[in-house]
């Protein structure tokens, strides 16, 4: 998510960028890291007309930081041109992401969705249905709440973490990934 409002944790998001795309460049994990908002600040992103059949009626911006296979060393400059405007299209980023993800080799995909708040209208039921559709295809999704106001992930996301100090987003989160990644370790067959 890099909304307007993540305006406000724009630093801490930045380091949790920079924190795991290098921890994940460093063990060599592949590592795939953009950004997504509404292309349009003066269109009104989250409104939802219910007689509209789509999702959304306003273009989408998606900023590339790190593509896979590129060394962490050769794009970690990339990571401070974060600058949060317009809305939240968080159901558009879960489907770019979950594209990238279903043409990689690995067995353990993750994907991790950083927002401060609420999707743009409209957006609820495209997450769930994708999600569905990930757990399927055995890709993991995490909803990630930064700030105090991003407690209704809990209803989008079955696996969430909320983060209440944006301070903390890189320690808490790596935390979340080791877990993960130790769930994963202990449950492979021997």
């Amino acid at each position: 998510d890099e909304s307007g409002s993540m305006s406000s944790v724009r630093e801490p998001l930045i380091q949790t960028f920079l924190a795991l795309a290098e921890a994940m460049s460093a063990v060599g994990q592949a590592v795939f890291s953009f950004g997504i908002r509404s292309a349009n600040d003066h269109v009104k992103g989250n409104t939802h007309r219910e007689d509209v059949p789509v999702h959304r009626y306003h273009a989408v911006e998606y900023m590339i930081y790190q593509k896979w296979g590129e060394p962490f060393i050769t794009v970690s400059q990339r990571f401070d041109s974060v600058k949060p405007s317009g809305g939240t299209p968080l159901g558009d980023g879960l489907h770019f992401a979950l594209d990238l993800l279903r043409k990689r080799p690995e067995t353990h995909r993750i994907v991790l969705m950083l927002t401060d708040g609420d999707p743009d209208g409209g957006h609820a039921p495209v997450i769930r249905y994708d999600q569905r559709l990930a757990m399927r295809e055995k890709i993991h999704v995490v909803g990630v709440g930064i700030g105090a106001y991003s407690g209704n992930l809990q209803s989008l996301f079955p696996d969430h973490v909320v983060i209440p100090n944006p301070n903390d987003l890189a320690s808490l989160l790596m935390t979340k990934l080791y877990e993960l990644c130790h769930a994963r370790i202990t449950a492979a067959p021997t």
